[in-house]
């Protein structure tokens, strides 16, 4: 059964009241390409890949504002940006969950700081 636009919208606003939706955002995230491209496997990529590069960037945002560094900043993006299997995580359109996990806790932390 597909879940309707308007509950996904209304789920992910009203995050407080109980829903019997699991991980609302990546639902929506995930309802949005899919009605768009369908199962062309290339459109996939690109939501995938952005929040990879959005997430490098704000990873290298939190660590300049604790280190005041540019080159700190810049070597916390190159070793968080490394995994030896990283084609694996990367291309994979299943990741877009986590990925956006990510993004919501540091986006926390540089609020916090």
């Amino acid at each position: 059964m597909e879940t309707p636009y308007l509950r996904l919208l209304s789920d992910s606003i009203c995050f407080w009241l109980p829903t019997q939706l699991f991980r609302i955002l990546g639902e929506l995230v995930y309802k949005v390409i899919f009605d768009l491209f369908g199962w062309n496997p290339l459109p996939w990529r690109f939501p995938t890949l952005a929040p990879v590069l959005g997430n490098a960037l704000l990873f290298g945002h939190v660590a300049q504002c604790l280190s005041g560094s540019m080159i700190a900043s810049l070597l916390a993006m190159s070793l968080a940006a490394y995994h030896p299997h990283w084609v694996h995580l990367y291309f994979n359109a299943g990741t877009i969950l986590e990925m956006l996990a990510f993004t919501f806790v540091w986006d926390g932390m540089a609020l916090y700081l």
